[in-house]
């Protein structure tokens, strides 16, 4: 018995456009020195990978890390401060 089976290779679309920036593209891009880049990727603070030594960082990750710098940051003026629970006796 012969089994006659064809085997088809799935055909993926060529994509011009980079998965993932190295260190050196990721830091070029926010104008920011490679270390800091790698500091962002110790501590977890951007999304990352590695293929063989080399570590990636996707491009969503790029665009993420801008946003969260760009968030709006708590604005202390316009929180009331009271003195509840203190006396205010004067001497």
């Amino acid at each position: 018995m012969q089994n006659n089976t064809q085997r088809t290779a799935a055909i993926l679309p060529i994509r011009n456009e980079k998965l993932g920036l190295t260190v050196e593209e990721f830091a070029k891009e926010l104008g920011i020195a490679r270390t800091s880049v790698l500091n962002l990727v110790n501590n977890r603070e951007v999304e990352s990978y590695k293929v063989l030594r080399r570590i990636y960082i996707p491009r969503e990750a790029l665009n993420a890390y801008i946003d969260k710098c760009h968030r709006p940051r708590f604005d202390a003026s316009s929180v009331r401060v009271g003195s509840a629970g203190r006396s205010s006796k004067k001497v």
